[in-house]
């Protein structure tokens, strides 16, 4: 796998919270997948959806976008950054242990509310 170097961690992310800093967090899996866990205040725009959806849902291309998976394992979010750079996003950071590494740092995974779960 080829190295990625604007990565970020876990604690960068929610220090980024913290400060109510401006980025969008991404979430590179399944809609089913999604539901299920996510990391709070994440959009989910699986690899597959982000050309037909990028521009609509994420007009601003200079807006730091930091996109992530289920864990340093899963490809998705490394093909999502391809393809947001490919669409021109110029602020795109890679969360690479994703699910499973903000779980190790002890953070909350959130899943969807329940009056919108039929939906998932």
């Amino acid at each position: 796998m080829e190295t990625i170097t604007n990565n970020i961690t876990a604690k960068n992310i929610k220090n980024k919270m913290q400060n109510n800093e401006d980025f969008i967090l991404v979430n590179t899996l399944s809609k089913k997948s999604f539901c299920a866990k996510h990391i709070p205040g994440s959009i989910n725009m699986p690899v597959s959806e982000i050309k037909e959806y990028a521009e609509k849902v994420l007009p601003d291309k200079s807006q730091q976008l930091i996109v992530y998976c289920a864990n340093s394992s899963c490809t998705k979010s490394v093909d999502a950054l391809k393809v947001f750079e490919e669409l021109g996003y110029q602020n795109v950071k890679h969360f690479p242990e994703g699910l499973a590494g903000w779980r190790k740092e002890g953070y909350v995974l959130s899943e969807v509310d329940a009056s919108v779960k039929d939906e998932c």
